[in-house]
């Protein structure tokens, strides 16, 4: 995804390249790109509220494809417990219980064949026992996820500074001609004060 203009002129500033020169807009747009994958495998201050509609006796469900992990699920405005699939499988019956009112959720090794469903994805995630009846709304469920925004506009403004950084360190990291060793630890640092700031100040 693109850098939003705003960064990438703060890039093309601090990496003192004018804004009309377009010769580096790939290469930054690929290494912001990079960078912000990164903030979202390694942070949680992105996280997004998304509703899945339930099935009556499905234990089977899907996140968006933006959705790096599952932070917490809910089914009815209930949290349910997070289990791992190996507790799971100590009720050997699991995946053949009859629907319920779910109390717990996995994510970690799934079998595939899960309701009928062949082909296992990162996003899938189960719940235990599956839901009696079918619903949607708060009443189905709802899932807190760390994920990348749908369009990087929407990037907290508090966190700008610290993708702009990481950016421009990785700019003058890279394996070219203008690499520049000093520029990349100087914006490195930088960009680690910046987020040591953001951790310590800002609520998750």
């Amino acid at each position: 995804m693109p850098a939003p203009n705003d960064i990438l002129v703060s890039i093309l500033d601090l990496i003192r390249v004018p804004t009309s020169n377009t010769g580096f807009t790939s290469r930054i747009n690929s290494l912001y790109d990079r960078e912000m994958d990164e903030l979202i495998r390694e942070t949680d201050f992105i996280i997004e509220r998304e509703q899945i509609q339930v099935t009556a006796d499905q234990s089977l469900y899907q996140t968006s494809t933006r959705a790096a992990r599952i932070v917490a699920v809910f089914h009815n405005k209930l949290s349910l417990m997070r289990s791992s699939s190996r507790s799971l499988d100590l009720n050997s019956t699991w995946q053949s219980d009859g629907g319920g009112t779910p109390e717990e959720w996995s994510q970690d090794k799934l079998p595939p064949g899960l309701d009928g469903i062949a082909t296992v994805n990162p996003e899938h995630f189960a719940v235990h026992p599956a839901p009696l009846t079918a619903a949607t709304g708060d009443s189905g469920l709802t899932i807190l996820e760390v994920a990348r925004p749908s369009d990087d506009v929407l990037l907290p403004l508090y966190l700008r500074p610290y993708i702009i950084y990481r950016t421009v360190a990785s700019f003058w990291g890279g394996d070219t001609d203008d690499r520049d060793a000093a520029g990349e630890e100087f914006w490195n640092l930088v960009a680690d004060l910046w987020l040591g700031v953001v951790k310590d100040r800002v609520p998750i």
